[in-house]
């Protein structure tokens, strides 16, 4: 995904680069890797395509379908509770490169979620496998849920998303796997979706127990 300074880059000379710019900000606010992969993708446009192509139609309409996604994003963040999180600063910001943790409430659907924004080959420290662990135990058996596969790509960077459901078809678990512009980091953002108060009460408790004094 695109870094920060993409977003000093844009101008605000048009609505197009305004919702690009948003989405790159918003993306990585909310931890949304779609949102700033498709800004980047749409910035990258804008600079390439001139206003006068017969392909600037094109670029428009992928402007309007983000910003469509936009709104959606904003008005489910400004529906979320955000109860409890843990997490790293170094230098007044949150880490980029440590695991962060968050326990969420949105449309009555508690949400553990966790994510790491930038890390290189494979992330499989023994914080997060205690911690998925637990999580998992919460479930039972997490090999009975079905299992759904996606891949997109947005500009050249590419975004793999696995699905767990039930057998009625309630989402309980969606992992986001995904690339940066760089070519050489990667990030990765999982949300477990729990129903009930007191099973998502009590998996947090046991997390914050593993954790230790992280803030």
């Amino acid at each position: 995904m695109k870094e920060y300074d993409l977003v000093n880059e844009l101008g605000s000379q048009n609505w197009l680069d305004i919702v690009a710019g948003e989405a790159v900000v918003l993306g990585h606010l909310f931890h949304d890797a779609e949102l700033v992969m498709r800004g980047t993708s749409l910035a990258a446009k804008l600079a390439e395509v001139r206003f006068d192509d017969d392909n600037f139609p094109k670029v428009e309409a992928e402007a309007l379908n983000l910003l469509k996604v936009l709104d959606r994003a904003k008005k489910f963040r400004e529906e979320t509770v955000f109860l409890d999180e843990i997490c790293e600063y170094e230098g007044g910001n949150r880490s980029l490169n440590k695991w962060e943790y968050d326990l969420i409430l949105a449309k009555g659907v508690y949400q553990i979620q966790m994510y790491m924004p930038e890390y290189f080959g494979e992330r499989l420290s023994d914080e997060y496998l205690s911690v998925e662990a637990v999580i998992r135990e919460s479930y039972g058996d997490f090999g009975k849920f079905q299992r759904c596969d996606k891949s997109q790509e947005y500009g050249g960077q590419k975004m793999d998303t696995t699905d767990y459901y039930t057998n009625d078809g309630r989402l309980v678990c969606r992992r986001t796997d995904f690339t940066h512009d760089c070519g050489w980091k990667n990030g990765v953002s999982i949300n477990y979706y729990i129903d009930d108060a007191l099973q998502a009460v009590e998996t947090w408790a046991k997390i914050r127990a593993i954790l230790g004094r992280r803030k």
